[in-house]
Order: C-alpha cells, then structure tokens, then sequence
C-alpha cells in the first residue's frame, strides 16, 4: 500500500514541487481533510476517513427502537417518579433486525415541556454502524431537573437517524416518546 501511495503521489507531481521521497508533511483544511502537498488530489484523497463511506454504502432498513425510552438516575434505575436536583440519563435500545451491517447513524434525544417554555436535544452518535442482528443502549446525559420544574409535564423522544447522506442526519424511525412529570417530595 505505501509503494502505491508513493507511486500515485509522484504521479501528480508538477515541477517545482517534493521530488519523490521528500519528506512532505500534512496540513489540515477547513473541511477536516488532510492535504499531502504532493500537487492535486482527486476528490476524496487526503485523510478522508475511510471506514466511514464503507458504512454509508449498506441499508439502514433494519434499524430500529425498541420501547421503552427511559430515564435514569447515576445508579442505573429507573426514575419514576422523575424529581429534581438528581442527574439522569436518557436512554433508548437501538436495534438492527436487518440482514446487514447497518449504514452509520445518530439517535437524537429531544426533551419538551409541555407548555412550550423549555427545549432540549442532545445526540447520540455511532459513526461505524450497527452489525446486523446487533442492539445497543444509546445514552446520553441530562442533568438534573431545577426545583421549580416540579409539577411540569415532559416529553422526552428519541429517534435514529442516517448520518450518511447529510450531517443533520435523515430520519429513519418515528419518534417514540415517554411522558413524565417532575415530582417533588409528598
């Protein structure tokens, strides 16, 4: 692999640039994507991560969610009741029912108060995908919930989506949803 990558890079070489065997070093560009110096480039050459696009080029029709979304302290149990000023997880199982590896993807977790007057998104990411028959628990960390957000009502939802076709992500589930209200001490 390295004889071809010196033979590909001397190829490119226009005068006035490293002659074969120079030592050429890497300067990141603004996309992220390394640039050898070795002359032009075709697209995608540099440090363009490689295993990525291999994961983008399978079918993410087996992905899915299974209920329930949860909430949970830093103990790992389940919080129910929800209350404040303790820290909690949310999670979701993360299934691959497919026959292949799935593509790479995200689980966006989204927190709402009911009256509008909060919003809240964090994702999850997993850049390699999901080998088929596989599951995972996807997490992420909240906080804790203030004092006076006892006695409001929450939505927290969870949904997959493919990251390979745009960085925003492409939905490919439904959101599928916990209702819960804060509760303080009875």
């Amino acid at each position: 692999m390295g004889s071809f990558l010196r033979q590909f890079t001397s190829s490119l070489q226009t005068p006035g640039q490293p002659s074969k065997g120079a030592n050429v070093t890497s300067s990141p560009s603004s996309n992220n994507q390394g640039q050898t110096g070795a002359g032009p480039q075709p697209a995608g050459a540099g440090n363009t991560p490689v295993q990525a696009d291999k994961w983008c080029e399978v079918d993410n029709a087996g992905l899915g969610i299974e209920d329930p979304v949860w909430v949970r302290d830093r103990g790992g149990r389940d919080a129910n009741p929800v209350k404040p000023e303790i820290d909690y997880y949310f999670g979701v199982k993360v299934i691959n029912t497919g026959i292949d590896h799935s593509g790479s993807f995200l689980v966006r977790f989204n927190l709402t108060q009911l009256n509008g007057a909060d919003n809240w998104q964090q994702d999850y990411t997993v850049p390699n995908g999901l080998k088929a028959g596989g599951f995972l628990m996807a997490s992420v960390f909240y906080g804790a919930f203030p004092v006076d957000a006892v006695d409001t009502a929450w939505e927290l939802s969870a949904r997959v989506f493919s990251t390979c076709n745009s960085p925003r992500g492409e939905p490919l589930t439904p959101p599928l949803s916990l209702f819960f209200s804060v509760q303080g001490d009875s």
